[in-house]
């Protein structure tokens, strides 16, 4: 990935690329990270598969509801480092579902994430109780848009994924802007939270302090604004 895709998939916000880092094998991480409490997310065809695979992470992807009350003690996480989509609580939208649902396969508003309605867990509250904002770690792959339409592009020749036989990059544009809100989210709360633009590069932090009380900045046609007026 060329440095200016690269930053054209994190100008709008503020990160740093980690200082200290080790390999394994092969993958740069965080020199703190343990790889056994890695979850890897990221809109379709960011590159999560190949992240594990070179990780020798657990197979298959899993789908959490971010509504459901203790999604975090889901048994899937006992299992890292693994991939996982999220199923989202979207604004005007009466179930939580992942972006590459097919509801959004037509034409769409392309909502922003109902915030109010997503669970987050809390830090520890007893000396035998674990902390639950540490516990896990999650990484975004966050590459460009126009690097994933070209993938998907590349992908859809050969079938192999069904969430590639609509695409649009005003949906891909719209899928990465929902993963770079909730992972600005989930650092504002307190969780661990690292972001990758690609396989090859090196994860970044968000370089600001966490204030859980802080609302978000970007009001929700924040997104129009950074892609251009697409809707």
């Amino acid at each position: 990935m060329s440095e200016e895709e690269g930053l054209a998939a994190s100008s709008f916000l503020d990160t740093r690329a980690v200082s200290q880092t080790r390999e394994v094998r092969g993958v740069i991480l965080p020199a703190g990270v343990v790889v056994s409490r890695l979850v890897v997310t990221g809109p379709p065809g960011c590159g999560k598969t190949s992240l594990i695979d070179r990780l020798r992470g657990w197979p298959g992807e899993v789908c959490l509801d971010l509504t459901s009350n203790l999604w975090w003690r889901s048994p899937a996480l006992n299992h890292c480092p693994r991939e996982v989509h999220f199923a989202v609580p979207f604004v005007g939208e009466g179930q939580s579902c992942p972006v590459y649902d097919q509801k959004w396969d037509t034409g769409h508003e392309w909502p922003d994430i109902d915030f109010t309605r997503l669970q987050i867990p809390s830090g520890t509250k007893g000396v035998l109780s674990p902390n639950w904002l540490t516990r896990l770690i999650f990484e975004f792959m966050l590459p460009s848009p126009d690097w994933i339409y070209d993938q998907r592009l590349k992908r859809a020749e050969s079938g192999t994924h069904h969430v590639d036989q609509v695409l649009s990059m005003e949906r891909i544009q719209w899928q990465v802007f929902v993963h770079w809100r909730l992972a600005e989210f989930f650092h504002r709360c307190g969780l661990l939270v690292y972001v990758r633009e690609g396989v090859e590069e090196t994860p970044r932090l968000f370089d600001h302090v966490v204030y859980p009380e802080e609302p978000l900045e970007q009001p929700v046609s924040f997104w129009q604004e950074w892609f251009g007026n697409l809707a």
